[in-house]
């Protein structure tokens, strides 16, 4: 009758253990998938950074070549009138 018991007890036990390993091993499944997600989601912000970063250096090459253009424009209407001004002695 003892040995039934230790048998018992001891099939008990190991499905015990079994449980919770199996447990332990779906906890670390979870984690890994969770560390996964997060990697995948820092990867899709980094991107999306990178992009918004490169369309706001383009806009802002864009700006400042317009200015130099304008500015350029507006010294040679500068050179102009007054090369106009002196020929027309004022």
């Amino acid at each position: 009758m003892e040995s039934t018991t230790t048998e018992s007890t001891t099939t008990k036990s190991i499905a015990a253990e079994t449980a919770i390993m199996e447990c332990h091993a779906t906890t670390a499944e979870a984690a890994m998938e969770a560390t996964a997600a997060k990697a995948t989601a820092m990867e899709t912000a980094t991107a999306k950074a990178t992009a918004m970063a490169s369309a706001h250096a383009t806009s802002a090459t864009a700006v400042a070549s317009a200015a130099a253009t304008t500015a350029a424009a507006a010294s040679q209407r500068h050179r102009w009138r007054s090369q106009a001004n002196r020929c027309n002695g004022q």
